[in-house]
């Protein structure tokens, strides 16, 4: 009981396998008899902390290591094989097909043993439902993603869900489809017919399923902004909401039968009825969680679920801390790398802050203890959502207070019910008319959202933090204290933050272009990369990327030219940060002209644009506005110079670098990311730059750069870099001086990153 009701052994477990994202190197799998033995040792002596120590290290290279050999196993076979899988999502439709999870069991007609089954995203051209089994010729790509301060981790994200590679089946491939008659799929496809036509299937997707697939840009920009976006994300309240409802279902439903039916067992049964309802309620608990996938908050929740109702029933106190850090340990040990999840951090964090609440708050329970409990929730979740998202939703407070009761005591009990009367009875479309009905009011406030979300860079968070330790020390500490390490803390982050240094990156966003220009708390962007549909980078990557710097006002954009690649997230930007001017070499009414000979300061840099020589209708690569920005600090003798060049071509590289032949350049853009339809040797001659960046996606399919033109640069004595490669590259200027670190290559990579990336670390 003494290990039970410590907190140290589970805290270290936690901590060692959560520490496993950042490994650099992964031990081999020869280490692991080593460790047993270790352990073993360690377990004679009675040293429990080291045997916690060692087992939590066994667990995290026996994980990894299977996860590695299962990569290996796809691309050993291959680029192109036939695999035998599984689906094990729901399809999610794409511009160009259709995308699931799937487990494979054979490779090449070779089965797989049940260790070494890896798990991958696979495209197909056509839809398929959960459970069905594909036998179909694929094609397999190594999963890359893009790497910057902010944005979203594609290779992070792989990694928590164990995906270890992407597969394709061309669309006039021969493949087949085995439907298995899963009961999961079943459900979908017999749900799906009931409420296909109500307004709101997106919804009950979600919080049935799951599914969010359908859900729209616009729905879960307006979910953000109300802040009720985790209503839609299946987790511990949902989770919490059905063991609830089928526990009072079931008691109520045995009472009555233990009257009427039992007679004179009735004794013997009422004794035994808790526990089978306990049975009952975790077992239907299970089933939901199965439907959603089993994602990480939902197996947070059952097996928090699952130990309170355990301790309850063997009457074992133990604290809610203690309960907490052993609930995280079997969490890490079931899903190891969930921690590299933003959802597993969220999940705990509101856990900790309802124990918390708890611990502090009145043992009666009043509506004004409800909204209290609410209020310190919403505060204690501000520097989780500054840090993460760069911003808050203010009326969170307010449409939480309001929905989150109307959710959990009238929308998803109706909803359970209108679930059970769906698979009873064929006819069921009118039930969800009548739930409808309740999603009306939850839909109104979702319409009314404009301007709901606050944008502020994530060193608010440290402040809020602080915040919200006065606020729940202030029993112990006196109001001037308070406000003293409030003040203190706000001056001390407000003077590092207008002392930051001058740095320009070159951003990591794919096929395309974006440099930030940064001084102290403002920046300039030069081009803003491309849009796809409803997502763009700017919005993806930009925006969070200058938040995360700290910029608090983006004071001008250059376009240099129109493509989507370098273009098309400009208006995506002026309705984010409202710039005070936009250039681009095609301006419209509002716009200034970039044009040869136009020169301007901004702070301490110096701009100067070199082509082209007049303003055009619509700017292709050939009119691509070319800008020598130059850093001068204290009337230097040896200003810091770079040369954007956007995606000019050879003809204009030699009418642009006669002019420039003479200006020393520090770091040039390749023009047009390295194609051999620029850098000409022309270019090579005539200027020499002491760093080259080409923007450009790793191993692009247009074979850019390509690999003459690195050589080109390299020959010269430029040092060379590529975002796709290096992820975002900044340079650091001091002085006369200047710094150059990448996100990939300066810091420790993961382990995972070099797996995924290249198959070996």
């Amino acid at each position: 009981m003494t290990l039970l009701t410590g907190i140290a052994a589970p805290l270290v477990y936690t901590w060692i396998v959560i520490s496993a994202m950042w490994w650099p190197v992964m031990p081999d799998a020869c280490y692991l008899f080593s460790i047993a033995l270790i352990i073993i040792f360690f377990v004679t002596k009675r040293q429990w902390l080291w045997v916690t120590v060692f087992f939590a290290i066994l667990v995290v290279v026996t994980q990894a290591n299977s996860l590695r050999y299962q990569s290996k196993l796809l691309f050993n076979s291959g680029s192109d094989i036939t695999i035998n899988a599984r689906v094990d999502s729901y399809f999610k439709q794409l511009s160009y097909g259709y995308e699931v999870a799937v487990t494979v069991f054979a490779v090449n007609g070779e089965k797989l043993p049940f260790w070494s089954r890896p798990t991958l995203i696979l495209y197909t051209p056509q839809p398929v439902e959960f459970g069905a089994k594909v036998i179909a010729p694929v094609t397999l790509k190594k999963v890359f993603g893009r790497l910057n301060q902010a944005g979203f981790d594609k290779e992070k994200y792989y990694f928590s869900n164990r995906w270890v590679a992407q597969a394709n089946i061309a669309s006039n491939a021969h493949f087949m489809v085995i439907t298995t008659g899963n009961w999961r799929a079943w459900l979908y496809q017999r749900l799906g017919t009931q409420f296909d036509t109500s307004d709101y299937r997106r919804f009950y997707n979600a919080l049935i399923f799951g599914d969010r697939n359908g859900l729209s840009f616009e729905d879960w920009r307006e979910l953000k902004q109300t802040g009720l976006s985790h209503l839609l994300a299946i987790s511990g309240l949902h989770v919490g909401i059905i063991f609830a409802i089928v526990w009072g279902l079931y008691r109520a439903l045995f009472a009555l039968v233990c009257r009427y039916y039992f007679g004179r067992y009735r004794l013997k049964v009422e004794k035994y009825g808790p526990l089978a309802n306990l049975g009952c309620s975790l077992l239907v608990t299970l089933g939901y969680c199965a439907l959603a996938q089993f994602a990480i908050p939902t197996v947070r929740a059952f097996i928090m679920l699952a130990m309170l109702s355990l301790l309850q029933w063997h009457v074992v106190r133990v604290s809610a801390l203690c309960l907490l850090a052993w609930c995280a340990a079997l969490l890490v040990t079931m899903l190891p790398f969930s921690a590299a999840s933003t959802s597993f951090w969220l999940s705990l964090f509101a856990v900790a802050s309802l124990m918390f609440i708890a611990r502090l708050g009145q043992a009666r329970l009043t509506w004004l203890a409800v909204v209290k409990t609410h209020l310190f929730l919403s505060v204690a979740f501000v520097p989780m959502n500054l840090l993460l998202f760069q911003g808050i939703a203010p009326l969170m407070f307010i449409y939480n207070l309001i929905f989150v009761p109307w959710f959990s005591f009238c929308l998803m009990p109706a909803m359970v019910l209108a679930v059970l009367y769906s698979v009873v009875f064929e006819q069921a479309s009118w039930v969800w008319e009548l739930v409808d009905r309740l999603f009306i009011p939850i839909d109104y406030a979702l319409s009314h959202t404009e301007g709901g979300w606050l944008s502020l860079p994530p060193y608010w968070a440290w402040m809020a933090l602080v915040g919200l330790l006065a606020l729940t020390l202030h029993k112990w500490l006196q109001f001037q204290y308070v406000l003293v390490l409030l003040l203190v803390f706000y001056l001390s982050r407000e003077t590092a933050h207008q002392a930051k240094s001058t740095t320009v990156n070159f951003m990591d966003v794919g096929h395309g272009l974006a440099v930030v220009l940064q001084q102290g708390n403002r920046a300039v962007l030069y081009d803003t990369g491309a849009k796809f549909q409803q997502r763009s980078i700017a919005n993806d990557v930009l925006t969070p990327s200058l938040r995360k710097m700290g910029v608090d006002y983006l004071d001008g954009v250059i376009i240099s030219h129109s493509d989507n690649d370098h273009a098309g997230g400009v208006q995506d930007i002026v309705d984010t940060w409202a710039p005070s001017w936009v250039m681009r070499p095609d301006p419209k009414p509002t716009e200034l002209p970039c044009k040869k000979g136009r020169q301007w300061h901004w702070r301490q840099f110096e701009f100067s644009v070199f082509w082209p020589p007049e303003t055009v209708t619509r700017a292709y690569n050939p009119h691509s506005c070319v800008v020598l920005v130059t850093y001068r600090e204290n009337d230097a003798s040896n200003p810091v110079t770079f040369l954007l060049t956007g995606d000019i071509e050879k003809i204009a590289e030699i009418l642009v670098f006669r002019e420039t032949a003479k200006t020393p350049i520090n770091v040039l853009s390749v023009p047009h990311h390295g194609s051999r339809t620029s850098s000409s040797t022309f270019l090579h001659n005539k200027l020499q730059a002491d760093y080259a960046v080409a923007s450009a996606q790793w191993q692009s399919r247009w074979n850019i750069p390509h690999p003459e033109v690195k050589q080109g640069y390299l020959e010269r004595g430029t040092q060379w870099f590529e975002t796709g490669e290096s992820g975002q590259i900044r340079f650091h200027i001091q002085g006369e001086s200047l710094q150059v670190s990448t996100l990939r290559q300066h810091y420790l990579t993961p382990w995972y990153r070099q797996m995924l990336r290249y198959g070996v670390e």
